[in-house]
């Protein structure tokens, strides 16, 4: 997970290469990432017995050894799925 400095980091290269970064959640899972402080894998999550939503690849996740790792979006699902994808972009309030 990136806290502190890393998160700052993170920023500052991403700015530099002009990147986006995105990572939609439901309301239950982003009040467990405001009270962790960051956005935690869900092997985190589980363990600081937060909230988060179950996906159907949880099992195959904790099976290939990846329930640790935080999974984020570079691409913007709106621009896939404008041109015809299977992406589906999150609503922006």
């Amino acid at each position: 997970m990136f806290q502190g400095k890393d998160i700052e980091e993170l920023v500052k290269l991403l700015e530099a290469r002009e990147a986006s970064l995105f990572h939609a959640c439901q309301f239950a899972d982003f009040q467990s990432y405001l009270t962790i402080g960051g956005i935690p894998s869900r092997a985190r999550l589980e363990a600081d017995q937060q909230a988060f939503t179950a996906f159907e690849t949880d099992e195959s996740d904790r099976h290939k050894g990846v329930w640790d790792k935080v999974f984020l979006n570079l691409p913007d699902f709106g621009t896939t799925f404008a041109k015809g994808g299977a992406g589906v972009p999150n609503h922006w309030c």
